[in-house]
């Protein structure tokens, strides 16, 4: 790196309002008010705004990380040596752990019900005696400080079961998006290469795509329609990267507060969704437990229904079917077009004009 580059890094990092990198962090981790630390190639960041276990993941995903995922004995070795030195909370931290899918199916939230290792308390989460499933509403997983870093099984959602909470954000990602920022800083966006006939406002680039966001009211086939008119076609979030350059771009505006329609239909073949390019192939995908290829269908066994996705603001950007044109599902879209000129190889945020 030179030291340009290192000189830039300082005065962006120093310059960002009430942020601050606590000395045990890693340069791989996020600018934040709250302490942070890494473990391995992770950064753990410590939260201790009480809200719910839904919200928490909410803030955790918007920023491109998740909710804490304990793996390993070490990890909450490390964890009960580091909170202990510390006064911030006295209660407990919500962790990325839940059986919201089914009863007593402990599993991680990234999908992996392999939970090799756990630490609940007798009487808690898989150590739980039998009981009534319907009758149980303590669906999320929270570490107790009080109770010796043991995890017990909570109402995801009640005023009573507020709490802090632990994210955790892969460095490389961290490493990746700054850089991003950091050509952005020093080079002039290549906004001026989209189609000259897209509005500037609300628009961005990434790669060699310009995308354009909407704000209205529009089922998924008028959504579709005009950004087809326009030369390009709903958005297509074909890898991790781009999925999180919107997070970080949505997560500040608000004129959306549902969700937004995507490029990804099941309409040719119930539950094979592709891309609305006819790509068949969908390598990457960020579904809600329970949607997309695993969704059965709201009112038909055939999930004829629910056709299209859309990606749900309150739901951490993840991405929900459902029907195309009724009436009682209108949203914001994202719409997508070549760059007219390729003068970049880097992903650089379009400056907002109107």
């Amino acid at each position: 790196m030179s030291s340009i580059h290192f000189m830039l890094i300082c005065l962006i990092l120093n310059s960002v309002p009430g942020s601050t990198v606590y000395k045990e962090s890693s340069a791989g981790c996020p600018a934040s008010q709250f302490p942070l630390t890494t473990y391995g190639d992770t950064c753990l960041q410590f939260n201790f705004n009480h809200t719910y276990w839904g919200e928490a993941r909410n803030s955790c995903l918007s920023d491109g990380g998740d909710l804490i995922q304990i793996r390993t004995r070490g990890l909450q070795q490390f964890l009960e040596h580091y909170l202990a030195s510390q006064s911030g909370e006295k209660t407990g931290f919500w962790i990325g752990a839940s059986d919201k899918d089914n009863e007593s199916q402990w599993e991680w939230i990234s999908g992996d019900k392999t939970m090799g290792y756990s630490n609940w308390q007798d009487g808690q989460g898989t150590r739980a005696g039998s009981h009534i499933p319907d009758l149980d509403l303590d669906d999320c997983a929270l570490m107790r400080v009080d109770y010796g870093f043991k995890w017990y099984d909570v109402p995801c959602k009640n005023k009573f079961f507020k709490y802090s909470y632990i994210c955790q954000y892969d460095m490389d990602l961290f490493y990746t998006s700054f850089f991003i920022f950091l050509n952005h800083f020093v080079h002039s966006s290549p906004i001026d290469n989209c189609p000259p006939h897209v509005s500037k406002s609300d628009l961005y680039t990434y790669g060699d795509s310009c995308l354009k966001v909407h704000y209205g009211n529009y089922d998924w086939d008028d959504a579709r329609h005009k950004c087809r008119q326009e030369g390009g076609d709903l958005v297509e979030i074909r890898e991790s990267g781009m999925q999180h350059f919107l997070q970080r771009v949505l997560s500040h505006q608000r004129s959306e507060e549902d969700g937004f329609w995507i490029g990804a239909t099941d309409r040719d073949s119930e539950s094979h969704w592709k891309w609305v390019s006819s790509d068949s192939n969908m390598s990457y995908s960020n579904w809600e437990h329970g949607q997309g290829p695993s969704q059965s269908g709201f009112f038909l066994a055939s999930g004829s229904l629910e056709d299209c996705a859309l990606m749900r603001v309150d739901s951490g950007f993840r991405w929900h079917d459902y029907d195309c044109s009724s009436i009682f599902y209108h949203y914001s879209f994202i719409c997508q077009y070549d760059t007219v000129h390729q003068t970049t190889t880097y992903e650089t945020v379009g400056a907002i004009i109107g």
